[in-house]
């Protein structure tokens, strides 16, 4: 009998969403936190296993969920940001009947930065402009309230603290 498989997707291009830092099982199992996920074909054991990015060791994991065996890959570190490409290596995985698998590479990519969408030009307008506003009037209320503790201040003690002493 021939060693485990992943089920890769037509093509065997990976891709990798690294702004979803969450990642796609992590629902399940927070160890998949920002993992890309791969299904095995049967159950497997992670001892013995080895899983490479350009030819650099990546932590991973491997679940089994009711007998669906998940090999979560951790690319946080290595593959966080746009259009990046990379050579995956998955190797050394056995069977629970102690056959091996054989390596596999696959490429994994990044998506690309979207453009800004022109249909929605006006709407990033406003939330630009709502966004400049938010800024100023913090900026203006850390300078304010410095100034106005200064005068709320009587004979060295905050105005208010002898109805509520203590708060001051």
């Amino acid at each position: 009998m021939s060693g485990p498989k992943l089920l890769t997707p037509p093509g065997g291009e990976l891709l990798y969403d690294h702004t979803n830092k969450d990642g796609e099982l992590f629902l399940l199992d927070r160890a998949l936190e920002g993992c890309l996920c791969l299904r095995f074909d049967r159950a497997v054991t992670a001892e013995g296993g080895c899983v490479v990015l350009d030819g650099k060791p990546v932590p991973f994991v491997v679940r089994d969920f009711s007998g669906l065996t998940v090999l979560g890959v951790d690319l946080r570190r290595e593959l966080n940001d746009y259009g990046k490409k990379a050579l995956l290596a998955v190797s050394g995985f056995r069977a629970l009947d102690g056959d091996e698998m054989e390596t596999l590479t696959l490429p994994v990519t990044t998506p690309e930065r979207e453009a800004p969408r022109p249909e929605y030009a006006a709407h990033e307008a406003i939330a630009l402009q709502a966004a400049n506003v938010g800024c100023r009037a913090a900026t203006q209320n850390k300078e304010g309230s410095a100034a106005q503790r200064q005068k709320t201040k009587k004979n060295g003690k905050i105005a208010g603290s002898a109805i509520f002493p203590f708060f001051f």
